[in-house]
Parts: structure tokens; sequence; C-alpha cells
């Protein structure tokens, strides 16, 4: 049932309880229940998506990071701590973090690049990609 919970509330965020429970055959407050039960075991929580472009940040672009050894973490923790940074992975491979940064501007961008990541101590070198299309932006896995 919390499998099907799920792929509910992806597919209508808005669903009450009672939608949901009419068509699983429950009660509102099992499906409450439930819920509950999945936020507290971190399989579920609430989020709202805000396109950084209401903001004017019209330029995506991932930068591949490559650090010193065993400064991953410690690099990853200080380039996440900026607003303009949406995300910081950790990989394998050429490069150690994956960013993904929002700016207003490619010159905002590479100011970014240049005064906020490549400058930290331990960052041996970076290679940013400009997006320039998004075909598919999913947050989640729901079969």
């Amino acid at each position: 049932m919390d499998f099907k919970i799920l792929q509910m509330l992806y597919r209508n965020p808005e669903l009450t309880y009672a939608d949901m429970a009419s068509k699983l055959g429950t009660t509102s407050v099992t499906i409450h229940n439930r819920l509950k039960k999945m936020k507290a075991g971190d399989a579920y929580r609430k989020c709202i998506l805000v396109d950084p472009k209401i903001y004017g940040k019209n330029v995506s672009a991932y930068v591949f990071v490559s650090t010193a050894p065993g400064k991953e973490k410690q690099l990853a923790e200080k380039i996440a701590k900026n607003r303009e940074i949406l995300k910081v992975r950790g990989t394998t491979g050429d490069f150690d973090l994956i960013v993904e940064a929002v700016a207003n501007s490619i010159y905002e961008l590479q100011q970014l690049v240049m005064s906020k990541i490549r400058a930290l101590e331990g960052v041996v070198r970076t290679h940013t990609v400009i997006t320039v299309f998004t075909a598919k932006d999913e947050l989640s896995y729901v079969p």
C-alpha cells in the first residue's frame, strides 16, 4: 500500500487523504498513519520546487571538481554553503565532485566558480559545463 500511496502523491501532490483512501479502498486515517510512518523512516518528505529563473538565475551549469586526496567531503560541505549551489555529489572517475550551480549570467557563473570553488584550498581543477536544455529532471524514483 505504501508504494501505491507514494505513486499517487508523486503524480498528484494535491491529492487529499480522502482521495487516496477512496482509490485504495481504505480510510483517511490509514493513509495519514502510513504517510506519518514513511516520513519518520525518511522514505518520504514534502518539498516545493521553485524555478531559479523567477529569481533571475537563467544560467545553470555542472561544475566537475577534482580535489586533493581525502578532501572530498570537506570541500563538498564548503561548496554546498553557497546559495547558488543546488547540489553537490561525490563521484567516482576523473572528478571527485559534481556541483550543480545557477547564476544570473555567464559572468556571474565564472565568478562563482573562480572565487567560491576554485579558490578553495584542496581544489585541484574544475571543469564547467553549461546546461543548454533539460529533457528530464526528476527528483525521485517512483516506479
